[in-house]
């Protein structure tokens, strides 16, 4: 066997062994996920969803100035927090309202995005829901998406589900988000939907994170 070959097992072996916490640390965790722009340069998150346990509304908030207006001045069966001190919000939420619970994010990259924002390497408490997926599900291949994993695991997905939409999206709301007014009168009708389509979408995220961590621990 090859060196190369000999990693691979051993890195699938790991995977494998990744158990997911208790039912207990499962209801009590926080489920985040952030959205925003991908690319080289990896900017901060435009919006964050987060939910403590599987109970109650997916609260989210919009950080970035040039998508408040939808944020402030949207529709009222689409609540959302506006907050400009993106850094505060997040230190509060991850170190005093989560208090010793567990943190489930899909990947690392939510990790990553927290250190590079805040400077903060989060390790304890931490659980990556893909690497437990990924041991849960070891015929699923890449690509290693979440609504995969949920397939599999009998979630529905929503037939309006985003995959890969979320940038444009983004770049179709953004002319008409820097204020109240540019929102309220200049918004056409596809934008308007496209903004809800982005909330359901993180919406979900965070709803299913905590379904599918259920149903591989009662599994």
């Amino acid at each position: 066997m090859s060196d190369k070959d000999r990693k691979k097992n051993q890195r699938e072996a790991k995977l494998r062994k990744k158990q997911a916490p208790g039912l207990k640390r499962i209801e009590e965790g926080l489920y985040l996920d952030f959205e925003g722009y991908a690319g080289q340069f990896k900017p901060p998150p435009i919006l964050c969803g987060y939910r403590f346990g599987g109970q109650g509304p997916v609260k989210q908030v919009v950080f970035t100035e040039a998508f408040k207006g939808p944020a402030m001045f949207g529709e009222p069966d689409y609540p959302v927090e506006y907050c400009e001190d993106r850094d505060g919000f997040l230190k509060k939420l991850l170190f005093e309202e989560r208090t010793g619970r567990k943190l489930f994010v899909f990947s690392p990259n939510e990790g990553e995005a927290i250190r590079r924002i805040l400077g903060i390497n989060i390790k304890k408490g931490l659980e990556d829901v893909l690497g437990i997926a990924r041991g849960a599900f070891p015929e699923i291949k890449q690509p290693r998406q979440l609504i995969r994993y949920c397939t599999a695991a009998g979630i529905p997905v929503p037939s309006d589900y985003g995959k890969g939409k979320v940038t444009a999206w983004l770049n179709s709301i953004k002319p008409y988000s820097k204020s109240r007014d540019l929102w309220a009168t200049k918004a056409p009708s596809e934008v308007r939907e496209n903004w809800r389509l982005l909330l359901r979408h993180n919406r979900f995220d965070v709803e299913c994170m905590y379904l599918l961590m259920e149903m591989i621990k009662s599994g």
